[in-house]
């Protein structure tokens, strides 16, 4: 049953993004000099980062049948930056980086094979999404995998 390879689609896809985005995070407009990472997170955070992914919005429909079945896996990657973090002097443009670390992170997912057994990771959809506070912009990505089942 790919209901239980749920936690291990979500480890592969952690573990891949932190590696793809190092080196990516918030630069010194003035120096374009990397201070961070993309910290990437898979619950609601109450950290006070400037610019993160999370991955959440995980589902699976069960492809039915005996062995050799087939699960579809969907999940979504949430890019948020803050314009001005509150530990921080460093303005950026926050649309700007969400759509840059967007980009990065379906380039990232897109075809990779997560786990063995899995198709590759299909990208569906990208938009902006509103946030209550205007300070913060936010992207998110739409994803399917296909997983045969036990």
């Amino acid at each position: 049953m790919t209901v239980q390879k749920r936690w291990e689609l979500q480890e592969a896809l952690v573990a891949r993004l932190v590696a793809e985005l190092a080196g990516h995070g918030v630069s010194s407009e003035t120096h374009e000099e990397l201070t961070d990472d993309v910290p990437v997170v898979t619950d609601v955070t109450e950290c006070d980062y400037q610019l993160f992914v999370r991955l959440d919005g995980f589902g699976v429909l069960h492809g039915g049948g005996g062995a050799g079945h087939i699960d579809r896996h969907t999940f979504m990657a949430h890019v948020f930056c803050v314009d001005t973090a509150s530990d921080s002097d460093i303005i950026v443009d926050g649309a700007k980086k969400v759509a840059r670390i967007q980009a990065l992170v379906v380039s990232a997912l897109d075809c990779w094979e997560p786990l063995c057994g899995a198709s590759g990771i299909e990208h569906i959809t990208s938009n902006d999404a509103p946030d209550e506070d205007p300070a913060i912009h936010h992207g998110v990505s739409r994803f399917k995998v296909m997983i045969h089942g036990g």
